[in-house]
């Protein structure tokens, strides 16, 4: 028998957000600009920024591109 993996959701979303938010604020970018460069609703963004709601690995990959980065760099820390 296999062990269940437990993840505090939550707070994995919370990390995510708050590597977006720190890498968008460091390029000087508003949520409206990242969103739009991203092609991501503005409220999403901030949704994903505060940690309420999570990403598909699309957006990730969408946001990733938008900030010069990679899905890898933005989810290094969530875990």
């Amino acid at each position: 028998m296999s062990n269940v993996v437990k993840l505090n959701e939550d707070a994995v979303y919370a990390r995510l957000g708050a590597s977006v938010r720190e890498l968008r604020e460091g390029l000087q970018l508003s949520q409206a600009e990242l969103a739009h460069l991203a092609n991501v609703n503005r409220v999403t963004l901030a949704r994903i920024e505060t940690g309420r709601t999570g990403v598909t690995v699309a957006v990730l990959a969408r946001l990733a591109l938008a900030m010069d980065t990679t899905p890898a760099a933005l989810i290094e820390d969530i875990l």
